[in-house]
């Protein structure tokens, strides 16, 4: 064969004419432009790229970590297009349910003929889905941030709730968990309602709770309600009134009386409530008594009201040694310092006295013998307001003085007026001496 090509003339042109065309074929572009050189590729480092979520509507998600760094590759001129602000690792959770989940990342915002892969590949991301519900309200006595100490209203109180529903709106997990809402009526409101009966008008902030009465972390809407209370009882702080029997032995009298509480807090129908004044206990017998009477009586309530202090109250009734008592007016005195005069201010003249003790001892006062004095020895000149001194005798006090003082003022004396001495050579009827 290689022989016959060596002698064969027209072979060879044939043969040289089928390469020109493959050479022509292969260097020529038969729309008219020449072949390109093969491109040049490169990688790049793009660092900080935020994570973005993609999550379903009404469901919230967060990424950790929010922001990887991303490796890019591609032709030159396509990387000379990469704008970094535009790229972003997405992680897509649409679908997902409420937890952590592990997420591959997908690079988005490059280019044609760029590629990008994240470091790390994937992320956690918490997908929390919302839910919501509606609920009715009841009511608690209490403060939002003392939960432990919320209690019920009585079982009498009638409560109108404005609205009586509330929409809930949250982690799904925790409207799942809501099992109430308490709408609170501030405890600082309540004895007005107890005093009058009612209550109208209240502004009460709304909490959710679970089954055991915690409060949860959930959007309400409204946030608070009206409220209007009505009792079937109110309360009232009435006077114990003790009730006393018989009187103490001859020569003996009750000098003082004391009831322990001395006022008690009952509960009844406004109606009924309305016409107690005091509340009675006792009776307490004294009967022939020489020393004190101390003892727990009862308490006499009417039909449908009742204490909320106990059925009973200590009395203590003194008993004493009976004492006279008598009433007298006295003249007053204002004795002058030396040197000095003593004006009392207003005209007072006189002092009423009322005294107190042993009987014959208060009998035997004269009151031609009693004086009011007013304390003035050794005041210089001035305004005073003085008490004046009353003396009593042995066995008797002094149980209240009118006036109880007396303004006066002390004032220098004025001097003697001495005679005139006539100039020399003048007579004493001013004509002049020879």
């Amino acid at each position: 064969m290689d022989k016959w090509l060596a002698n064969n003339t027209v072979a060879k042109g044939v043969a040289l004419a089928v390469a020109f065309m493959l050479w022509f074929i292969l260097h020529t572009d038969f729309g008219g432009r020449t072949a390109e050189a093969p491109p040049v590729y490169g990688e790049r480092w793009l660092y900080d790229v935020p994570v973005r979520v993609l999550h379903d509507d009404g469901a919230e998600a967060e990424a950790k970590p929010e922001r990887v760094k991303v490796r890019l590759f591609g032709t030159a001129q396509a990387m000379e297009a990469v704008r970094a602000a535009d790229v972003v690792a997405v992680a897509d959770v649409r679908g997902r349910s409420t937890g952590r989940h592990a997420v591959s990342l997908l690079v988005a915002g490059l280019p044609p003929g760029v590629v990008g892969t994240s470091d790390p590949r994937t992320v956690q991301v918490n997908v929390v889905r919302q839910g919501e519900a509606r609920l009715p309200v009841a009511v608690r006595l209490g403060r939002p941030e003392a939960p432990e100490a919320w209690k019920a209203l009585p079982p009498d109180a009638r409560v109108t709730v404005t609205p009586s529903e509330v929409r809930l709106s949250g982690p799904e997990s925790a409207v799942r968990a809501a099992k109430g809402a308490y709408a609170l009526l501030p405890p600082e409101r309540w004895p007005e309602a107890e005093a009058k009966g009612r209550l109208g008008g209240v502004e009460a902030p709304l909490v959710a709770v679970d089954a055991e009465g915690r409060p949860l972390s959930l959007r309400l809407e409204p946030a608070a309600v009206r409220l209007d209370v009505v009792l079937g009882t109110v309360t009232a702080v009435l006077p114990v009134e003790l009730q006393l029997t018989g009187a103490p032995a001859d020569g003996y009298q009750v000098l003082a009386v004391r009831v322990t509480p001395a006022t008690v807090r009952v509960k009844g129908s406004p109606e009924v409530l309305a016409k107690l004044k005091t509340v009675p206990a006792g009776p307490l017998s004294i009967a022939g008594a020489r020393a004190d009477v101390v003892a727990k009586v009862p308490l006499h309530l009417p039909p449908g009201v009742a204490s909320a202090d106990g059925s009973q109250v200590e009395a203590a009734v003194g008993i004493g040694p009976r004492e006279g008592e008598a009433t007298f007016t006295v003249p007053l005195k204002a004795p002058a310092p030396p040197g000095h005069t003593v004006v009392v201010q207003g005209d007072v003249q006189s002092v009423e006295i009322v005294v107190r003790g042993d009987p014959s001892a208060v009998q035997a006062i004269r009151p031609e013998a009693l004086r009011a004095i007013l304390p003035t020895a050794g005041l210089s000149a001035g305004s005073y307001t003085l008490a004046p001194a009353i003396d009593l005798p042995p066995g008797v006090t002094l149980v209240r003085m009118t006036p109880p003082a007396v303004d006066v003022e002390i004032r220098p004396a004025p001097e003697a007026a001495e005679p005139a001495v006539p100039a020399s050579g003048e007579g004493s009827d001013g004509s002049r001496r020879p």
